[in-house]
């Protein structure tokens, strides 16, 4: 057997290949895509993930849709645990917002917590589903009303985000046009990811090691601050038993 030293032609198949093969082949590569789903608390963010999962348990974070991978992270929503969500910045493809479009008196706070989100370096310009949930509910403001609440579209501009709002009610009785729109919600998401696909991947990939980084190095020196407690307490432990001893021994003398 002969062992060539030529460059194998295979390197060269790529410009042999039409402009709509490659098309087809980059939109049949199997990508895997991590969402973060956020919102503020009492969203429907946990209905609305099992409706996304068709019945999945929420705990169960991964699902096939068309040719994507889809890791969906649900974040809790409370005032306190909103402060841990950058955690979680760098590891995101995109975004998916929950709003309850009947919880009028706390759309200024849905309103700075969503501008900050997409104000944080390694969010911006990532794409954004949001979805309008609780339209069921009679005094649910409709998406349209929402763009204008939230000042929508003046927020992507600025942070240079493609926007989509979809209308969504996760409940029991389930409307098959609501499940439809969040299900076209959804593909609309995974679409855009695709479609800037590798700078997004190598965004996430150097944003995911600047994320660890900090947390790597914070590891020894909480390892070092616990050894030295452990150590502090233990002396201290000591140094109650021998004064402990010390007065068993007058006590007997």
């Amino acid at each position: 057997m002969t062992i060539s030293s030529q460059r194998p032609q295979s390197h060269n198949l790529e410009g042999r290949i039409s402009p709509q093969c490659r098309l087809t082949l980059f939109f049949f590569l199997i990508r895997k895509v991590t969402l973060l789903v956020m919102g503020l608390d009492n969203t429907g963010k946990t209905s609305l993930i099992t409706e996304i999962q068709r019945g999945e348990e929420p705990a169960v974070s991964k699902l096939r849709v068309d040719r994507f991978e889809v890791s969906l992270v649900d974040l809790s929503g409370g005032q306190r645990s909103r402060g841990t969500w950058r955690n979680h910045y760098g590891d995101a493809h995109g975004i998916i917002f929950v709003l309850d479009s009947s919880d009028v008196l706390r759309m200024e706070e849905a309103k700075r917590t969503l501008s900050r989100l997409l104000a944080h370096p390694r969010i911006s310009g990532k794409p954004l589903l949001l979805l309008a949930n609780k339209q069921d509910k009679v005094d649910a403001l409709l998406p349209c009303e929402l763009i204008e609440c939230l000042s929508l579209e003046k927020l992507v501009n600025e942070n240079k985000s493609l926007c989509r709002i979809e209308p969504s009610s996760a409940t029991k009785s389930l409307h098959k046009s609501q499940s439809r729109t969040i299900l076209q919600g959804l593909r609309w998401l995974l679409h855009t990811i695709a479609i800037n696909y590798s700078v997004l991947s190598a965004r996430v990939q150097q944003d995911s090691l600047d994320q660890k980084a900090p947390r790597e190095q914070e590891a020894p020196r909480r390892a070092t601050r616990a050894h030295s407690q452990t150590r502090g307490e233990r002396f201290e432990k000591e140094r109650e038993s021998e004064e402990e001893w010390v007065g068993a021994v007058w006590e007997h003398g």
